[in-house]
């Protein structure tokens, strides 16, 4: 696992187990894909965002910006038509 990730999450969110982190970067952030700084800044917004100190919530967010992404993927869909 990406140490500087795991850097990240113990600073912003100390209360997520050891044993949950892999779960909880893949799940509330870009991890594996995005990396260190694009992981702690994602880390950080989400804390921001949260009303509540459990750290569940975050699960909730990353779930309402993905589902907001796609919505506006298909709104936006700018992908060029196959003429034949």
């Amino acid at each position: 696992m990406c140490q500087e990730c795991v850097d990240a999450c113990r600073g912003i969110f100390p209360e997520v187990p050891d044993e949950e982190m892999g779960d909880f970067l893949f799940g509330t952030t870009c991890y594996p894909a995005g990396r260190g700084e694009a992981v702690r800044k994602q880390l950080i917004g989400n804390r921001a965002r949260m009303t509540t100190n459990d750290y569940h919530e975050c699960y909730a967010i990353a779930d309402q910006d993905t589902e907001e992404a796609m919505a506006k993927a298909e709104r936006d869909d700018s992908t060029p038509k196959r003429t034949e």
